[in-house]
């Protein structure tokens, strides 16, 4: 039986809105990426982060606990979710032509948080107002995590 590490990705999600052709909303940001790859890999993946008290707030959470990323530290409030218009060229490149950070905006763990994460394997910290205020706390109370960029999986292995 393998290892099982435990994960915690700190910081963004939205709504991805893409225009025609394509024509459909995804789930996304860094840090909800990073915790859903994580969790598909057989970790435990714990989400840090926030959305509104909207549907598309519904469906991030739906989408995080139908791919087994642990919720519990996932933060409703009052502003909407984030999301980012995307306008779709005909040659397929993809441009962001506007986008709400909402309830992203402004988030940060609090310290009971980040005493949970120092127990984790790993802390990976996405897009997040004050990513170097967490990195600074967690220096302060002597915590030892940091903020890693994390390479995408190849589709092919050579």
């Amino acid at each position: 039986m393998t290892a099982q590490f435990r994960f915690a990705a700190v910081g963004d999600n939205c709504t991805d809105r893409l225009g025609l052709p394509i024509g459909r909303s995804l789930v996304g940001g860094n840090a909800l990426n990073v915790a859903v790859q994580l969790a598909r890999l057989g970790n435990r993946s714990f989400y840090f982060g926030a959305v509104g008290r909207d549907a598309e707030g519904e469906r991030t959470r739906a989408e995080l606990e139908a791919n087994r990323v642990v919720v519990d530290h996932l933060r409703v409030g009052d502003r909407n979710t984030a999301w980012t218009d995307i306008k779709v060229l005909p040659s397929g490149e993809r441009l962001i032509a506007a986008e709400d950070f909402g309830a992203c905006a402004g988030y940060a763990p609090h310290e009971a948080e980040l005493a949970i994460m120092e127990a984790m394997d790993h802390v990976h910290i996405g897009w997040l107002d004050g990513a170097g205020a967490c990195r600074g706390q967690a220096s302060a109370s002597r915590r030892t995590f940091r903020s890693t960029p994390i390479r995408p999986i190849s589709a092919s292995r050579a």
